[in-house]
């Protein structure tokens, strides 16, 4: 469990705003199947964040996803590194009602084995994220998924969402500083924070990840640029949520997030 210490007005930390998910799984209920002459059948959502470092700008593996009657799926094109895929739905049938499996891949680019895998339960009410890490110079592969958290709108702030995936080998935790002041302690490495609520007029923000024994790695005045989307328009800070990852080359990356 992270440990929340309480700070001035520069962040405010809130979970009554979001619904916040748990990560590798899917809903016991609400699964939407239709018959087909083919079997069973579930639309699923799934968005693909791309965080496996290979050294260059560019990507080095790709995911993909298949149901117990479905070929493989690309969910990521040829891409550049750290990107994300655009947000698919796809229909992926079964041959039963009872074992709704998606079973989703990282493979190599080039010779496409297979670097990790983990499974989801189809539900085509509940939205994934699937993040990929890894650093092809230590061959250390892994896939995380979380249902998607559902972001309420204010006034006053901008929900901030932060994943330590700087060491791909390691699981250690670490701590998270905004303006030089511990927000979080014990951040899980490769997995989704709870949510932060940053206030959108705020003065110069920064945010530093520190773990024992390592360089700390800094994001730097986070409010104050214009972020690339998907679909090549620009989002002003104040005008989304946002995802920060900090990453095997030791930067950190910003995603606008408010597409859903």
């Amino acid at each position: 469990m992270h440990n929340f210490r309480s700070f001035d007005i520069f962040v405010l930390l809130t979970t009554s705003l979001f619904l916040y998910g748990c990560g590798g799984g899917g809903s016991d209920g609400g699964v939407n199947v239709t018959p087909d002459i083919d079997g069973f059948k579930v639309q699923q959502d799934l968005h693909v964040f791309d965080y496996v470092y290979g050294g260059s700008d560019f990507s080095v593996t790709h995911v993909v996803a298949y149901s117990n009657e479905n070929s493989q799926q690309r969910l990521t094109e040829p891409h550049m590194l750290f990107s994300s895929s655009a947000r698919s739905t796809i229909s992926y049938y079964f041959d039963t009602l009872n074992n709704q499996e998606i079973t989703i891949a990282l493979l190599d680019r080039n010779t496409q084995l297979v670097k990790a895998s983990t499974q989801i339960i189809a539900d085509a009410e509940q939205p994934y994220w699937v993040f990929a890490f890894g650093d092809s110079n230590t061959n250390n592969y892994s896939l995380y998924t979380v249902q998607r958290p559902v972001v309420t709108q204010s006034e006053q702030t901008v929900p901030v969402f932060v994943i330590d995936a700087s060491t791909p080998s390691q699981n250690t935790a670490s701590d998270l500083y905004l303006n030089g002041t511990q927000i979080i302690q014990g951040l899980e490495g490769k997995t989704l924070s709870q949510p932060l609520t940053v206030p959108k007029y705020a003065g110069r923000l920064t945010l530093e990840l520190k773990r024992e024994g390592q360089p700390s790695i800094q994001c730097l005045n986070i409010q104050s640029t214009n972020y690339q989307a998907i679909d090549n328009t620009y989002v002003n800070w104040e005008e989304s949520a946002w995802l920060i990852v900090f990453s095997p080359d030791s930067h950190c990356h910003m995603k606008p997030i408010n597409w859903q």
